[in-house]
Order: structure tokens, then C-alpha cells, then sequence
């Protein structure tokens, strides 16, 4: 073996260990967050609230919308709750709500707009997120909240983001679900009990 071609096969090797590491540490990571998931007991004193959660939220992720040429706004129904405590907890809802905002980010061509709102349900709260995209193809549609499925172009990172939204989202007594948009794109929807 030449000296050029065993120094790219160290390389290689190098960069395959690194690799394996960081699959690892995102496997530990994931395994935590589903046993957080399993046990978790609800606090009402510690209820997230929807609507700032969802405005912090859309704040954080204005740059990189306005840098793309995508219009990121807010709803109408999110000013009129009068109430927007919801059974869940902080740290998997901003999860729940970054995944579910940067896929509408990364399917949405410039000089579209993306839609985030949340809207009183009676006994829930119904968060939603719309975008102008192409939307999903149906073959994908059953699927899309399963482990390692990614849309048109394999755009998500390794799959796992929605299978993360239903998981948590169902762990708390909600649910999760999307549909195609008459006017074009996808609209996903989260459906989460008040804290009452």
C-alpha cells in the first residue's frame, strides 16, 4: 500500500470512529428522552404555556427564515387564548415545536409563508403549522410518525424528528397528525389537553 493511499484509509478510519461515537451519544440521548417520556407525571404547577412557547419559539427561528426569504408569522388565534396551559412539560414542547418549525422551514421555497398558531379546543389547545410547500406525497402520508422515515429528497436528518413529536406528544395525552393543505402545502397538528 502507498504512503498517500494508507494515509486516507487512517483517515478514513478516523472519521468512522468519530461517526460511531456520535451515533452512539445521539442513541444514549434518544433513550433518555424516552424514558423521561415513560415515566413522566404531570406537575400543574410546572404546565408549559403554548402560546409563549410557540412565540419564543418563532422569535428564534426569524433570522433564518428572513435570510431564506420565507415569511414566518404567527396566527390569528393565538392573541385571543385566554388560556394556553397545556399538559407536557418545557424542554419536549420547545422540542416538539422546533421540529415541527424547521421541517415547515426546510420544505418551504422563498417567498412563501409559514403559518404557526394555536387555537382553544374546549378542553384542548390545537397548535398547528402550516407552510406553502410542495406538501407530502400519500404513500408517505401513513408513515410519516414512524422511526427513520424521511419525505421527497431525504431532506430530515436521520428520521427521527416526527416519530420524537408523536412519542412525546402521546406520552402527555395528545395527539399528532397531518394533512394536506387545499390551497397547496402541509399542515401538521398537535393536539394537547389543558392543564386544568
Amino acid at each position: 500500500m502507498t504512503p498517500p493511499a494508507r494515509k486516507f484509509l487512517e483517515i478514513g478510519k478516523s472519521q468512522a470512529m468519530q461517526q460511531g461515537m456520535l451515533i452512539r451519544e445521539i442513541l444514549n440521548a434518544f433513550s433518555a428522552d424516552m424514558e423521561s417520556m415513560e415515566n413522566f407525571i404531570f406537575d400543574p404547577d410546572l404546565a408549559p404555556d403554548v402560546a409563549t412557547a410557540v412565540k419564543e419559539i418563532v422569535d428564534g427561528f426569524r433570522p433564518s427564515f428572513a435570510m431564506s426569504n420565507i415569511n414566518l408569522c404567527l396566527g390569528s388565534n393565538i392573541d385571543r387564548l385566554e388560556e394556553s396551559k397545556a399538559v407536557g412539560e418545557k424542554l419536549h414542547l420547545d422540542r416538539v415545536l422546533f421540529n415541527l418549525v424547521e421541517n415547515a422551514f426546510r420544505h418551504s421555497p422563498p417567498h412563501t409563508t409559514v403559518t404557526v398558531d394555536v387555537s382553544d379546543e374546549g378542553e384542548f389547545l390545537l397548535l398547528t403549522v402550516e407552510d406553502e410547500g410542495a406538501g407530502l406525497s400519500p404513500d408517505i402520508v401513513n408513515r410519516l410518525f414512524q422511526k427513520f422515515v424521511q419525505g421527497k429528497g431525504k431532506t430530515g436528518r436521520a428520521g427521527l424528528g416526527l416519530y420524537f413529536c408523536r412519542i412525546t406528544v402521546e406520552s402527555w395525552g395528545g395527539t399528532i397528525g397531518y394533512t394536506l393543505r387545499q390551497s397547496g402545502g402541509s399542515r401538521f397538528w398537535v393536539r394537547l389537553r389543558k392543564a386544568v
